[in-house]
């Protein structure tokens, strides 16, 4: 293919024209590199290494990034079980169970990789639970749930549920996403411990 002394036009077919003859010249006993490959097309190929080269190390950065974190939470000064602890922020957002002592663990969803901890940084926090309504136990919303399951065996889908929804246990400054007040940060290095203590 004839080489002009004009730098090759940034078109679709042209540029990968050039990319391959640029590339053949490095081959062993290879002839001397054509002329767009010490200018324009040159440029291209080594731009085109230092993207792919980039995107590398960023992605190797982001790899195992996450940081143990742990905490506790307490309502009216016991411990909350069963609460949905919900730190969100900017680069990815990390989830925690609180278990009968009010301890939780967080883990991170982050470029579709679930990972332990979380990610240095800093966070807005939410703290949930969904409790049976009414002052009704957790044994008695489970056994008019069962009664209703059994109904419905018999006597066909009801798209009105006799059993009432759970209800948030907690107020929205805490549980609302737009409306918590709660923060926490997460650092490198350091040993991450959460207290939430809700009155």
């Amino acid at each position: 293919m004839p080489v002009t002394d004009q730098p090759p036009r940034r078109t679709g077919g042209r540029r990968q024209a050039v990319l391959a003859a640029c590339r053949s010249v490095e081959e062993p006993g290879s002839a001397p590199a054509p002329q767009a490959c010490t200018g324009g097309g040159r440029r291209i190929l080594l731009r085109q290494r230092w993207f792919t080269l980039c995107c590398g190390v960023i992605l190797l950065a982001g790899c195992g990034r996450t940081v143990p974190v742990t905490g506790t939470v307490s309502f009216q000064s016991a411990p909350l079980a069963g609460a949905t602890v919900v730190l969100t922020g900017s680069a990815a957002i990390a989830v925690g169970i609180t278990d009968a002592s009010g301890e939780f663990t967080l883990r991170s969803r982050v470029a579709g990789d679930d990972l332990p901890g979380a990610l240095p940084g800093d966070y807005r926090v939410t703290i949930s639970k969904f409790v049976p309504p009414g002052g009704m136990t957790e044994a008695d919303y489970a056994a008019r749930l069962e009664k209703a399951h059994e109904r419905e065996k018999v006597a066909g889908y009801n798209p009105v549920s006799p059993v009432p929804p759970r209800v948030e246990l907690l107020p929205d400054t805490v549980s609302d996403a737009a409306k918590t007040g709660l923060r926490a940060t997460v650092r490198a290095g350091e040993k991450n411990r959460l207290t939430f203590a809700l009155p």
